[in-house]
């Protein structure tokens, strides 16, 4: 469904510009006009009128080249035109009294003075610039000694009145509706969905937790045969993930040497884009082995220290795109105790261990939760969810 309304979006936009295009191609005198408000725009397509000595007004019309230049019959008509001014004309008429006494009275430039000596067309053609309000006859402007033609206001109702406009019109209010539905659906999506992203150190199993994650129930021998190594500087986007009421939306990165640089890239520019929930899952581990019980202070220090760097990075800088929630999870703790009641039991033990590195302190202060168990055997897994849901 939000697949269709966003196409369907994109189908009115496609089909909106192509028909302002099309009408820019076709009527492009109509959009000079309408964004400049003056003439010439382009080409020479106007009139002007100049008055001499004696009164007599000269209309030269302009069409290319000067095709009309001499005195016109104003008899029965007051004229309100600026001397040397131009204004549009049709490029497309052929211009003689008549036609420019059409004009006049059409577009508002001149008034009758006297209505029973006027021919029928001539009355028609004021009543037209009177009923649409353009000239002398604009009501915003009428206490002004001279009024443009082409005033911005008076374009855009026409343009509002016409066929295409009508269109357009509908478009627009088509638009807002379809777009407050999908802005609407898309928030009730969102509502559900948090993005989660993965990283730690190199061999720490971020990809065993993902997988714990992803299959709560799967067997450690299944386990350990669908985990594959993630290639350095890989970033994967994962299946979503049911969880109770919310969906989890999982990016896994690797690193090439646990560059803490390269991991903020990687959220700025690749994970966690569609959601305001944003949640992030560090994994530090002691040992890069899975059958060794011995506890690595120099690894377990050096992931510590980069994964301290990052998080108060993200937890202080202003220019960084904000992480909701830090879970830091120590994995491999399997390793330590051979079943969950000694690792339950023995758990400050292990704290213990991890607070003896240089940064732990820095870890305890930015991180949001701190977690200890087991991806391979599924300790601590419920508690990274029910934390990651837990974001408000």
């Amino acid at each position: 469904m939000k697949n269709i309304l966003k196409y369907f979006m994109y189908g009115i936009v496609i089909c909106f510009a192509l028909g302002l295009m099309f009408y820019c191609i076709i009527f492009w005198n109509k959009v000079v006009s309408l964004v400049t408000g003056s003439y010439p725009a382009v080409g020479n397509y106007y009139i002007s009128f100049h008055q001499d000595e004696d009164d007599n007004v000269t209309a030269l019309v302009y069409y290319e080249q000067n095709i009309y230049n001499e005195p016109i019959d104003l008899s029965n008509l007051n004229l309100y035109v600026k001397s040397n001014r131009g204004y549009f004309i049709n490029k497309d008429d052929i211009y003689d009294d008549n036609q420019i006494r059409k004009m006049l009275l059409e577009q508002g430039l001149a008034k009758i003075i006297d209505e029973n000596i006027a021919t029928k067309k001539e009355i028609s053609y004021q009543k037209n610039a009177i009923k649409n309000e353009v000239g002398i006859w604009e009501i915003e402007e009428k206490n002004k000694s001279f009024i443009t033609l082409h005033s911005i206001y008076n374009k855009l109702k026409s343009f509002i009145r016409s066929n295409l406009g009508r269109i357009i019109k509908w478009i627009i209010f088509t638009g807002i509706g379809v777009s407050t539905l999908f802005l609407l659906l898309k928030k009730w999506i969102s509502r559900r969905r948090i993005d989660t992203i993965l990283m730690g150190g190199i061999s720490s199993g971020k990809t065993t937790v993902l997988k714990r994650i992803e299959k709560p129930s799967i067997t450690e021998g299944k386990l350990l045969t669908e985990v594959t190594t993630t290639k350095a500087g890989q970033i994967i986007k994962c299946d979503r993930i049911a969880y109770k009421n919310k969906d989890i939306y999982p990016y896994l990165f690797d690193n090439q040497g646990d560059n803490y640089g390269e991991m903020i890239d990687a959220i700025n520019k690749f994970g966690l884009k569609k959601s305001d929930k944003k949640v992030m899952v560090y994994v530090i581990s002691f040992t890069q082995k899975n059958s060794s019980s011995d506890f690595d202070y120099k690894l377990a220090n050096s992931q510590i220290s980069k994964a301290a760097v990052l998080i108060k990075s993200f937890k202080t800088s202003r220019s960084l795109k904000k992480v909701k929630k830090i879970i830091v999870f120590f994995n491999k703790c399997d390793l330590l105790y051979d079943n969950e009641t000694e690792f339950i039991k023995n758990k400050k033990n292990i704290e213990d261990l991890y607070k003896k590195t240089t940064d732990y302190k820095e870890i305890d202060d930015y991180a949001d939760t701190i977690i200890y168990g087991s991806a391979l055997k599924g300790w601590g897994i419920d508690d990274i969810k029910d934390e990651i849901l837990s974001i408000n």
